[in-house]
């Protein structure tokens, strides 16, 4: 099957291995013996497989990386499960955001499961990229929505005093420096391999040379012609100060929510490393810029809200972020960060270029994109 190709033997774990882990783990971090237990349920991802344990009343969750077997088992992929656990850490201590307790961790195989994992408490709620569009009980979908924007903001003002030195990933002893940024790499067998590279003290050592100029085709010339502008335009260009941390994926399928809209989890943290604060924290969350979006694109099968929508939402987002920062510092940022980010990922990421220089001509002309293809 393709998760056996994926995962191979991490595929093969017995349930009754993982659920005799999560015991002894119990037994040995928290004191307590367990009368029942059982495999709940296996959740396969694109870089990890999920397993959820019950343990009398309570839950725990067996996180397994695609990087714990074969050629991917790599030192830099056992020094970024170390760089997770840490981040989860940091946050949970300096933060009330409601991120999932770690109680054991192995970077390495030596194990009873033969594998690397992190063990960590279950998060309860509801994904809010199921939430978002679901007619909740009790009250108005608008008034859910408007609740975890509200929520969603508040809880991002408390990363505003985090100030770190360079672009990088958090180690276990603060008084360190910061490790490497770490990410994904697929090779040409398709197997996922962790990389590193950094930590940085700049941005421009971040981007390094990210403007290549290409003069035997057109549409890299408009492109680079376009993003020269926008780079100047934008915090970004001549950005010197500190660095500030965000979550990696700040979207809806790492969020869970209750009925009411409240955030009950925080999830994936995976390869977070510090950032630019004018794309940290104080940006508008993926789920209300799905229109400049454009590395990632919508959600598979989920509707997405008109423009006009996304915008009123932005508007209330940067509002309550405001009141949280008291209308200063990194909330400077918010009002334009749909724009900053589009820049910044199309800096990274040349793939997406094209769709961003095309989204500035639109807004800078306020054309829809058909005219905005025609002037490029």
């Amino acid at each position: 099957s393709s998760d056996l190709e994926v995962f191979g033997p991490l595929a093969k774990i017995k349930k009754e291995t993982i659920v005799s882990l999560a015991v002894q783990i119990r037994k040995r971090v928290l004191g307590t013996q367990t009368a029942e237990a059982k495999h709940v349920s296996t959740k396969v991802g694109e870089y990890n497989i999920i397993h959820i344990i019950q343990l009398d009343d309570v839950k725990f969750v067996i996180k397994i990386p695609v990087c714990g077997w074969g050629k991917a088992m790599t030192a830099i992929a056992a020094d970024s499960i170390e760089s997770e656990v840490s981040t989860m850490c940091f946050i949970a201590e300096k933060t009330s955001i409601p991120v999932p307790r770690v109680y054991a961790f192995d970077k390495d195989n030596n194990n009873e499961l033969g594998a690397p994992f992190i063990c960590m408490s279950y998060m309860p709620g509801t994904p809010l990229r199921d939430a978002w569009f679901k007619e909740p009980k009790g009250m108005s979908l608008e008034e859910f929505r408007l609740n975890v924007l509200r929520n969603t903001a508040s809880i991002m003002a408390q990363c505003a005093p985090f100030s770190f030195s360079q672009i990088g990933s958090i180690s276990r002893d603060e008084k360190t420096p910061l490790l490497p940024c770490y990410d994904w790499q697929e090779d040409e067998f398709g197997v996922q391999h962790v990389i590193s590279s950094g930590p940085f003290g700049s941005i421009t050592t971040f981007l390094g040379d990210d403007l290549k100029w290409d003069h035997s085709n057109k549409q890299s010339r408009v492109e680079v012609c376009i993003m020269t502008v926008a780079k100047l335009y934008s915090p970004i260009a001549d950005y010197t100060g500190d660095f500030t941390l965000c979550p990696p994926d700040f979207d809806a399928q790492n969020i869970l929510v209750d009925e009411q809209g409240n955030i009950t989890g925080w999830l994936d943290w995976e390869h977070t490393h510090t950032v630019p604060r004018p794309v940290g924290y104080a940006k508008y969350p993926s789920w209300i810029m799905p229109d400049w979006d454009t590395l990632m694109g919508g959600w598979p099968g989920i509707p997405e809200d008109p423009p006009e929508v996304l915008e009123l939402y932005r508007e209330y987002y940067d509002e309550e972020l405001g009141k949280a920062l008291n209308y200063e510092g990194d909330w400077g940022f918010t009002e334009n960060s749909h724009i900053i980010m589009a820049v910044w990922l199309a800096l990274q990421y040349k793939p997406c270029r094209w769709e961003v220089c095309r989204k500035l001509v639109e807004a800078a002309l306020e054309v829809d994109s058909q005219a905005a293809t025609k002037v490029l």
